[in-house]
């Protein structure tokens, strides 16, 4: 997410992504975050690879999501929901990730 979104929002998203990890709700007046050059599916895939890493159902990223990301904002739970799978849809910047763990440390990071 680094290249796509401002230093503040890396900030925030890094407190929103803390505060789904431990199952608390999100502040009512957050600003969202408006990643640049990220498609709709990118964004899925970000919630995918959350749910994936936590081990929570994909069923509770998807309000997250909506709340956290201005272009999901509109759409229908139901649309979000069924895009959130592990099957690649294109080229995605976003990939999906089984072991983020290991990815991470192929990455050096």
């Amino acid at each position: 997410m680094i290249p796509y979104i401002t230093d503040d929002e890396l900030l925030r998203l890094n407190e929103y992504i803390q505060c789904f990890a431990i199952k608390k709700s999100l502040p009512k007046d957050i600003t969202t975050i408006t990643p640049t050059e990220l498609t709709n599916s990118d964004l899925n895939h970000f919630g995918w690879n959350m749910t994936n890493y936590f081990g929570f159902p994909k069923h509770d990223v998807v309000p997250w999501l909506q709340q956290v990301f201005t272009e999901l904002q509109e759409l229908e739970y139901s649309t979000i929901y069924g895009k959130l799978g592990h099957t690649p849809t294109g080229k995605q910047t976003i990939p999906i990730i089984d072991d983020i763990p290991k990815y991470l440390a192929e990455l050096n990071i």
